[in-house]
């Protein structure tokens, strides 16, 4: 399964606060699929220099978050760990708009002290920019394209029934 999303999209947010964050409460469910979570959704990237630029759909604090949770995919090596960060992040509305490193410290409560520093020196520096760009290109190389998200694909199809 995978599910191509944007952080302050609130139909993103209702896939994962509500039936993904379900599916994952499921015993056994990450014995029956692999989930992989791609944060990038409706943004445009923008070559400058060596490095990316972003917009996205929902302002900078989207482009911000996205780059959080692509850190947190790179380190949290546990999928329901990495999952409930990311449905942590996307479940803080009120401390979420520009409030970056309070959101972190809440999520990352839970994970080791190697996995938070990583995610803290990863989201706002180079490499934060890097995964986001690899994210914008895996969601370039949807076939068919994405046409909105979230945007789901299991076992390789997206159909609007799933």
């Amino acid at each position: 399964m995978e599910l191509y999303f944007e952080s302050l999209c609130p139909y993103c947010q209702d896939a994962i606060t509500g039936s993904f964050a379900e599916a994952f409460s499921t015993p056994g469910f990450l014995d029956m699929a692999d989930v992989l979570l791609v944060p990038f959704g409706n943004a445009h990237e923008y070559a400058n220099g060596d490095s990316w630029t972003f917009t996205c759909q929902h302002g900078d604090g989207e482009c911000v978050y996205n780059e959080i949770e692509n850190c947190s995919n790179k380190y949290i090596s546990d999928p329901l760990t990495a999952f409930n960060f990311i449905n942590c992040v996307e479940s803080n509305d009120k401390k979420r708009q520009y409030v970056y490193q309070d959101v972190i410290d809440l999520c990352t409560a839970p994970l080791s002290a190697a996995e938070t520093a990583s995610i803290n020196s990863c989201w706002n520096s180079v490499e934060g920019i890097d995964l986001h760009h690899a994210s914008a290109q895996l969601t370039a190389a949807l076939v068919p394209a994405h046409e909105y998200v979230p945007w789901m694909i299991g076992q390789g199809v997206h159909t609007d029934d799933i």
